[in-house]
């Protein structure tokens, strides 16, 4: 029974970090993205929360310049096996995310 129990508030731990994860990551619709990118955006914002955070934490858009992430990915998707695909639309995420950020666009979550 001890054990279900500790099951049941790792799941609960697990769920809420997710959830806090992508109330704190901007969405798509709110970086001024164009109809035909909103899509790949909301790809990487899912992509940043579901598989980026499995071996680290969640880094925020803000925490580096929109020219940095690029590059800085572009090796973290090769050493994650992420698809170029996935890659793609991570960096566009992070540098769209980046410069929202730097036009000091409040994003209230």
């Amino acid at each position: 029974m001890k054990l279900l129990a500790t099951g049941v508030v790792t799941a609960a731990l697990l769920v809420a970090g997710c959830a806090m994860s992508t109330r704190t990551m901007p969405p798509a619709t709110e970086l001024g993205a164009s109809p035909g990118s909103l899509e790949s955006l909301e790809r990487g914002r899912m992509l940043i929360v579901t598989e980026c955070s499995e071996c680290h934490r969640i880094y925020w858009p803000q925490e580096y310049s929109s020219l940095i992430w690029p590059e800085a990915l572009d090796d973290m998707g090769k050493r994650a096996s992420l698809n170029e695909e996935q890659t793609r639309d991570i960096v566009a995420y992070y540098v769209a995310a980046a410069r929202h950020a730097e036009s000091g666009a409040a994003v209230q979550r």
